[in-house]
């Protein structure tokens, strides 16, 4: 987990102390938190009163530390920081181990790089004068063509300009100026969509690093480009055959693979990861699988139990983890009682990130029982959604999940509203223009690029985030040959992933024998905030907690609204008049809006708004 912080009229004497220093210190104190019985602790590689360079390393993940390496030179010294590892790139790529100083011999500038992994690369060149500020270094730091490891920069310009990179919004939290202001276009995406999209956080001048990402400083002047990209649809339309997607695909999964010991993958009873476990019996590798499910009794044609019946097809041993069997069924029931009391930590791992707290539902204790057993957990993301098609231009952008600004019916107070519309719309367009300039592209098209672009991202910094605080987490799917393959698929081959299931059955026709799973594991979120209890209760806590800070930009008497409206604690706290207190027409009201809250699909706007409500109160 990478940390760097430079203060531009800084000098960068090596190895004094000065305010450099002290922004890693203190973004590594946060961090902390994190896990707080775990083994953790900073290690700086540089420092100077201008430039600090470091990362966190936590105990409880076995060879994951990132990886460092300094070249002295004649006029300037190199210093590469690599967290991740690398599948292709120069041609003396050799193992982990080499491969900072593998990087430090080359420059990022150099096409024929072709980085591809799972990674995060720093690269600085630091001159030797003695009297050099830290504004003449040149830092340049570039995320994998997916986006896979998080990380944010915060970037203030000015005499005092200064700039802090972390792999989490919270490293943010000690330099109010730095981070900058509320942004009003995030509490509207967290509110309406369950996530924020394309790179926003909720801080204006903070934002997250997303896939195929450069950020180059230099002169005290920061800029941000995308080095690479792929071109979806008829630009690069070219056929592609199953033989090279199936050598594309495990020569892509043999590369991760080489650096673990005890992989498994994450089989659902869908497209993807079954294709990986075909994909993985032609490498030779014994892989171990894990499935779980979050209800009490999964559905028969449910993930749970097409995944037993795929193992067993395949005469693979099946049950509890241990040393025998290759294949885990975790049945991992939501305990109510016990996610009450998680709420708050949930909100604070996730940075607020992931509105719908389902998507986190005990998910912390289930990262750390797989973890005990594997180092690697193989995620079958894909870079496309390939689902029903798309054909027009505004549903390529509701496909991925944003509301689009004329439908928001978010209870903003009057003059928040008029700031956060404008400014959520706005960024809606540059999102889409950083995806399509030409504006002639299919929707189809359109989308797919934005699901790279806007979404990917943020399925990879939500949940799988939190399973690399105890092990690894990677998508072989998302590689940089296989998005450029997926990229030349054919609409047609793209929508329903025809062609991934063909190619699954090319691969490995008997992993076929068994249909795929009709539904997936959810949590019942309806009906469990219909229940009495003290979760239930404990939501309305903390949705109505007046302390936060949220209430500042929303309706109050339309947040009650909706809690009455989703949930039973609210209900059986309310007056007999109708409502929490104000009188029988306040309860009319209230009752009204209520109504209106319902029919906008009010328990996954009812959680996004808890989330907020203890962002705000951890956060800001």
């Amino acid at each position: 987990m990478i940390l760097l912080a430079a203060q531009f009229d800084a000098p960068l004497s090596r190895n004094t102390p000065g305010p450099a220093s002290a922004a890693l210190q203190r973004a590594a104190d946060t961090l902390l938190h994190e896990i707080p019985d775990a083994p953790t602790r900073i290690e700086v590689v540089y420092t100077s009163p201008g430039l600090a360079v470091g990362w966190l390393n936590r105990g409880r993940r076995e060879g994951g530390k990132p990886l460092a390496f300094v070249q002295p030179g004649a006029e300037y010294t190199r210093i590469v920081v690599l967290d991740g590892y690398l599948t292709a790139g120069p041609s003396e790529l050799g193992p982990r181990s080499d491969h900072a100083a593998t990087l430090a011999r080359m420059s990022l500038d150099d096409g024929s790089l072709n980085l591809d992994g799972s990674f995060v690369a720093t690269m600085i060149d630091l001159p030797n004068a003695p009297d050099a500020l830290a504004q003449s270094a040149h830092v340049r730091l570039r995320t994998d063509p997916a986006g896979s490891r998080p990380i944010y920069a915060a970037y203030r310009q000015g005499e005092d300009g200064r700039l802090l990179v972390g792999p989490a919004p919270k490293c943010f939290l000690h330099d109010p100026e730095l981070r900058g202001a509320v942004l009003p276009a995030s509490i509207l995406s967290m509110a309406v969509n369950s996530y924020l999209f394309d790179e926003l956080t909720y801080w204006r001048n903070t934002r997250l690093l997303g896939p195929a990402r450069q950020l180059d400083v230099q002169g005290g002047r920061c800029r941000l480009s995308r080095y690479w990209a792929p071109v979806f649809g008829r630009q690069n339309a070219q056929a592609v055959t199953l033989d090279e997607y199936e050598a594309v695909l495990i020569d892509s999964l043999a590369g991760h693979l080489r650096h673990f010991q005890r992989p498994a993958i994450g089989l659902s009873g869908g497209v993807d990861s079954r294709l990986m476990l075909a994909a993985a019996r032609k490498t030779g590798r014994e892989v171990g699988l894990v499935t779980w499910s979050y209800e009490r009794d999964p559905k028969l044609d449910g993930d749970l139990n097409a995944a037993g019946a795929l193992a067993d097809a395949l005469g693979i041993p099946t049950g509890p983890i241990n040393g025998s069997a290759r294949t885990t069924h975790l049945r991992w029931p939501l305990d109510a009682e016990k996610l009450a009391e998680q709420f708050e930590r949930v909100v604070f791992i996730n940075d607020g990130l992931i509105g719908h707290l389902g998507a986190y539902a005990d998910r912390e204790p289930l990262a750390v029982e797989i973890a005990r057993h594997f180092d690697v957990l193989l995620i079958g993301d894909q870079c496309y959604r390939g689902e029903e098609p798309v054909n027009r231009a505004e549903d390529a952008v509701t496909a991925i999940g944003i509301t689009p600004a004329r439908r928001v019916r978010f209870p903003l107070l009057r003059d928040f509203a008029r700031e956060a519309l404008p400014d959520y719309e706005a960024c809606i367009e540059r999102m889409i223009q950083g995806a399509e300039p030409e504006r002639h592209t299919h929707p189809q098209d359109l989308h797919d690029r934005l699901y790279w672009q806007v979404r990917v991202p943020r399925l990879l910094t939500g949940p799988r985030a939190l399973f690399r605080l105890y092990m690894d987490a990677c998508s072989p799917l998302l590689s940089k040959r296989m998005i450029e393959l997926s990229a030349r698929l054919k609409i047609e081959d793209r929508v329903g992933k025809a062609l991934l299931r063909q190619a699954t059955h090319a691969i490995a026709p008997e992993v076929m024998v068994v249909p795929y799973a009709a539904t997936h594991s959810r949590i019942r979120w309806r009906k469990l905030l219909k229940r009495e209890g003290p979760m239930q209760r404990r939501l309305v806590e903390l949705l109505l907690d007046t302390d936060s800070g949220l209430f500042d930009y929303v309706d109050r008497a339309a947040i009650e609204a909706t809690a009455y409206a989703c949930i039973l604690a609210a209900r059986s706290q309310a007056r007999p008049n109708g409502g929490p207190g104000g009188g029988l027409l306040a309860g009319l009201m209230r009752m009204g809006k209520a109504w209106a809250v319902r029919r906008s699909g009010p328990t996954q706007f009812f959680l996004n708004l808890v989330t907020l409500n203890q962002w705000f109160r951890q956060f800001n």
